[in-house]
């Protein structure tokens, strides 16, 4: 159905189905990071102080498939259980439609489950992303047998009704956080329009972060359904962090899990090809206060040569001490937030740009990083950002382990995306050793000549054209 109120291009829904189709850029076979398995073979020189430390590592495997990831840390004070769920449907996050909203709500369930079981000693916590679903609690550590069981009894027993309806009434839902966030909306937006798709109905964008929607009519035999389909043991993953080793979780799970049996895989869903070429779009102000503006461009899967150099781009895009927080911070004060990389883990992957700015600023911001991203693509980093990004990237990436909580999040990401077990042992050497050059094709081949697609909620887009914007709203007429 087309809102021409909301749209100020009315081919905007057309134009997807007759522009021509893109896959994600060929890899440049002389530039790429090394692969993998060469890269271990011959590793670099790493300095002597790392500035990436994880804690130490133990897996394993229970009868039904499930895994097992324990980070003992005697530091730590607390200990955090992950459940992590990989399965995309079990973690979308744009509901539409009644059945759209079963992944937030059979998440919200297992929560309140949890809640009941372990009490006010305990802290839960949810997480959902395009690559699956993750239910956090944390407690002390001699509450772990505890909330080992709790976690078995949610995932392996139906659902119960009290739970449910506790849960269709809960003000902080995920559900309806994702409809009350500006930067999901206009995603959503873009995405669709890069990928070819249907953009969703406009008026079931929310931007009030403290109003309750009523929830999509939803059954409890649904939701049963729904878990036992998507919620499989052989691809999710038990994670422990704490002062605590593999065999004593062994110990302590004993035969907790025996009754979360294996399901069939639901079919996969269907890649997501990128169109081009580069285009933007206007759409209707969501906020009095600021403009926003979404770029959104094709990613590699994590699998892909070309993620990690995609990653440590986008790290350096939002360091402050890039080129583009010169632009568009220090001298201009066009924009006063933003941020850049990759959402997703598999070949439909995005490379996303958010951009905050003042009212009527999005038209030079969106400029500013068109220029920065022609830079990179013409030219590589100096020695001196070369180093700074991998610095910054490394840093973000051991903000991520600082605690048991950031740590299982941190561990069920890296799960979810289907990464090596020795993923946080490596990175560090990966990262030193992507050249300037490596990064410099990277970008030429995913900012430059790759499909691109612009969504912009401001007022005066088109009254203040820049060069690059103007033709990319040339093209999305």
């Amino acid at each position: 159905m087309k809102h021409p109120s909301c749209w100020l291009i009315a081919a905007v829904l057309a134009a997807p189905s007759c522009a021509p189709s893109h896959g994600l850029p060929k890899p440049d076979a002389t530039l790429t990071p090394t692969p993998d398995a060469e890269f271990r073979a011959h590793p670099p020189e790493l300095p002597t102080r790392r500035l990436l430390r994880r804690p130490s590592l133990a897996f394993g495997r229970l009868a039904n498939g499930l895994r097992l990831i324990v980070a003992e840390d005697d530091d730590l004070e607390t200990a955090t259980i992950l459940l992590a769920v990989r399965d995309p449907i079990a973690g979308n996050v744009l509901p539409n439609s009644e059945r759209d909203a079963l992944p937030a709500l059979t998440l919200e369930v297992l929560r309140q489950d949890m809640d009941a079981c372990c009490g006010s000693a305990s802290y839960t916590g949810t997480s959902l992303s395009r690559a699956g679903a993750q239910l956090r609690v944390s407690a002390s550590p001699d509450s772990l047998k505890r909330l080992l069981s709790g976690v078995a009894n949610a995932v392996s027993k139906p659902a119960e009704r009290a739970s449910f309806e506790r849960a269709r009434t809960t003000k902080g839902l995920p559900w309806l956080r994702a409809q009350t966030q500006v930067f999901r909306s206009i995603n959503a937006v873009s995405d669709a329009l890069l990928y070819g798709e249907q953009p969703p109905d406009p008026s079931v964008l929310h931007l009030d972060d403290y109003k309750a929607y009523e929830l999509p009519a939803v059954s409890l035999e649904q939701l049963r359904d729904f878990r036992k389909a998507h919620y499989r043991p052989q691809s999710s993953a038990l994670i422990v962090v704490g002062p605590v080793t593999l065999d004593e979780v062994e110990g302590l799970i004993g035969s907790a899990f025996d009754g979360w049996t294996v399901a069939a895989a639901p079919p996969a869903p269907s890649p997501r090809r990128a169109r081009g070429p580069r285009r933007a779009f206007r759409y209707t102000p969501l906020r009095p206060d600021s403009d926003f503006a979404v770029m959104s461009v094709p990613c590699a899967g994590v699998s892909g040569a070309d993620r990690l150099p995609l990653d440590v781009l986008g790290a350096w895009l939002e360091s402050m001490g890039s080129a583009l927080a010169r632009n568009l911070r220090h001298e201009s004060g066009i924009s006063y937030h933003w941020s850049a990389g990759c959402d997703g883990e598999d070949g439909s992957a995005t490379f996303h740009v958010h951009l905050t700015s003042a009212p009527g600023e999005s038209a030079p911001a969106i400029e500013a990083v068109l220029v920065e991203l022609s830079r990179l693509a013409a030219q590589p980093l100096t020695p001196n950002e070369l180093k700074q990004a991998g610095t910054v990237y490394l840093a973000e990436q051991a903000s991520q382990l600082s605690s048991s909580r950031r740590a299982a999040y941190a561990l069920g990401d890296a799960f979810l995306a289907g990464r090596p077990d020795d993923h946080y042992d490596t990175l560090e050497r990966r990262v030193r050793a992507i050249t300037g050059a490596q990064l410099q094709s990277v970008a030429n081949r995913y900012f430059e000549t790759g499909p691109m697609t612009i969504v912009a909620s401001a007022r005066k887009l088109e009254l203040r054209q820049t060069p690059r914007l103007a033709a990319a709203i040339a093209a999305g007429r």
